[in-house]
């Protein structure tokens, strides 16, 4: 992003690419938005240990999908994508993210005893946890776009003739995932190898990380 110092009023320009991302990537926010703030829905699975593995599970493997459209998105500005690619990259990000946030909900619709609900709590403190992360993510960059000389102050960057501004997604490890092991410990079933199951996982969602995600500099 290049900024011309000699003006009173000076205005960042951005790349087309980068101005679609921001636009493409607004509903997508929006969306998950309205799905931390919605009510628990009601239904009629009831939790148990398997259910919790399967969807922590299934977090997982959403996770790593989303990464690697998160690198999608980032080579197709690399290229200079026009608009139309850029929303079909935005378009296969959302599709994943989709899947995490569907599976947040349908975790707070489990029933079952004590016990079960429990594991049930801390799993949606999981997804809840891992979901505000990208949704923050996704904040910065749309706010961003929209407003790119607000976010060059804040890094205190406004002295600056030429600025790249780095928007990096690494996910930190959910608070509430230790605990939820130690409930699947405390509750698993005799001679499943849970410890073993619950330790790979969260080493695996802890290794998540996007670095140099760019706003590319105008030449």
């Amino acid at each position: 992003m290049q900024r011309d110092t000699n003006s009173t009023d000076p205005q960042p320009l951005l790349q087309p690419e980068v101005i679609a991302l921001g636009r493409a990537l607004r509903p997508t926010l929006a969306k998950m938005l309205a799905t931390l703030r919605s009510s628990p829905p009601t239904g009629d699975e009831v939790a148990t240990i398997e259910l919790v593995e399967h969807y922590l599970s299934r977090l997982e493997n959403a996770c790593d999908d989303m990464v690697a459209k998160v690198q999608e998105l980032r080579q197709a500005l690399a290229a200079g994508s026009d608009e139309t690619a850029i929303h079909r990259a935005v378009g296969a990000f959302e599709a994943h993210l989709q899947v995490m946030q569907d599976g947040y909900v349908e975790v707070l619709a489990w029933e079952g005893a004590r016990s079960e609900r429990q594991g049930r709590d801390l799993l949606a403190e999981v997804y809840w946890d891992v979901l505000t992360q990208i949704k923050d993510w996704l904040e910065e960059i749309v706010e961003t776009v929209e407003k790119p000389l607000a976010a060059v102050k804040r890094r205190g960057l406004q002295d600056q003739k030429e600025v790249t501004l780095a928007i990096n997604l690494t996910l930190r490890s959910p608070p509430d995932l230790e605990h939820l092991m130690d409930w699947a410990e405390q509750n698993a079933v005799p001679n499943r190898g849970g410890t073993g199951f619950w330790r790979i996982v969260a080493g695996t969602v802890l290794g998540i990380g996007i670095a140099d995600f760019l706003f590319l500099e105008d030449e």
